[in-house]
């Protein structure tokens, strides 16, 4: 992919590979990037479970999973971008691209449906 780039060291900074971790009813997610250099950094996501019925509430269930997702997509359409040649990125503080993906326990469990829509 590196060398599809161009090797062009700020777009290969620039890529994030998402991992998922499936089992059961339960999804682990993490990034992969390599923002600073040589070394790259693997950042766990919190674990995210689907309820086993429809009766579980859907706010405190349902809404953390379909969130984390769309996030994820967020993610995949970024790196997307910079190996097909879009630069959407007017920031370059690379220390804080992953930190809207990293969520307390608590904030999910907060949410309400108008952060799904947004």
């Amino acid at each position: 992919m590196a060398a599809d780039m161009g090797n062009e060291e700020k777009k290969i900074r620039n890529i994030q590979v998402i991992g998922i971790i499936s089992t059961h009813l339960r999804m682990n997610n993490m990034v992969l990037d390599m923002p600073a250099g040589y070394v790259c950094r693997v950042t766990p996501l919190i674990e995210q479970r689907i309820g086993a019925t429809l009766g579980e509430l859907f706010h405190t269930i349902y809404l953390p999973f379909l969130e984390q997702v769309i996030r994820l997509k967020v993610v995949v359409k970024g790196t997307i971008d910079v190996v097909t040649g879009i630069d959407n990125e007017s920031d370059s503080d690379t220390e804080n691209r992953t930190a809207y993906l990293q969520r307390t326990q608590s904030e999910v469990k907060n949410k309400t449906i108008k952060t799904l829509l947004l």
